[in-house]
């Protein structure tokens, strides 16, 4: 990939220059590149496509002025479409755009900011549309949208692959069957004995148990109609990998973290001190 870009042997001819899309022989540029798999990254709910550009410009149904009824569904992807389009790659790309849109540095865009980012992203939506993604966007109802919120809009949820990963997990901690965990569950998985906290004195174990049940909790009560009570759902869990996987570009390397988490394989010693396998 390397000496097809930057011809690193010097093979090709040095006064061969590259067009944006091909080579001046009009040979494309991009063949023979390979192509992701069905389980590679790009498959999260369409919102990875958003990340990789060079997406080749569409025909005058993509350009045309979205209609005035597009459901929130159709105005998001239609979002993640012309954000591919612009080649934002990766979170860096999505930042800076952020950035610049966030006039008053608060780190959270206001409507009005975030109008001034559609419009730049030359999305073409009415200001009625914007305003009815912000809605989509602001997740917590508070009238703004951080970066978080922003970034997981556009990246969307897992594929069914990691989901099911992310379930398979779910099983393994939910001991009994009752469909969440508890501290009971946790007990049964992690010995908090060995916690540098409750060998110091400063916490029981129940407490750092409690701490494990809250780090799930926590991410999905970022939604203003949720909230904590001490017990682990499928839902709650699910939006914890969520909002991991949005940071894993790759399905092996999401399947590869998932097993040395959970020992999804069976292969591993299965409950764990917090200073090792016990």
């Amino acid at each position: 990939m390397m000496n097809n870009a930057w011809n690193l042997d010097g093979s090709m001819s040095a006064n061969k220059k590259k067009g944006w899309k091909a080579e001046d022989n009009g040979a494309a540029a991009s063949k023979g590149a390979p192509k992701r798999g069905a389980r590679g990254g790009a498959s999260r709910g369409g919102a990875a496509a958003a990340m990789g550009g060079g997406a080749s410009r569409g025909g005058a149904d993509e350009d045309a002025m979205p209609a005035m009824n597009m459901t929130e569904a159709q105005l998001m992807e239609r979002f993640r479409e012309k954000l591919a389009k612009r080649g934002n790659r990766g979170i860096m790309g999505l930042g800076r755009s952020f950035k610049i849109a966030d006039d008053d540095r608060s780190g959270s865009l206001g409507t009005e900011e975030f109008q001034k980012a559609i419009h730049d992203f030359r999305v073409g939506f009415q200001p009625a549309q914007s305003a009815k993604l912000f809605k989509v966007f602001d997740r917590d109802g508070s009238g703004t949208i951080d970066y978080e919120e922003f970034l997981r809009g556009v990246r969307g949820v897992m594929n069914d692959f990691r989901k099911g990963l992310a379930g398979k997990a779910f099983k393994i901690m939910d001991k009994n069957g009752s469909g969440s965990i508890d501290i009971d569950d946790i007990r049964q998985r992690y010995n908090a004995k060995m916690h540098p906290d409750v060998k110091a004195g400063k916490k029981t174990e129940d407490e750092i148990l409690y701490e494990f049940i809250d780090t799930f909790e926590q991410h999905h009560s970022d939604n203003k109609e949720d909230s904590r009570d001490g017990n682990v759902s499928m839902g709650e869990w699910i939006e914890y990998y969520n909002n991991v996987s949005m940071s894993v570009d790759r399905d092996d390397y999401f399947e590869l973290m998932m097993n040395q988490a959970w020992n999804l394989k069976g292969d591993r010693v299965t409950k764990k001190a917090w200073g090792g396998e016990v």
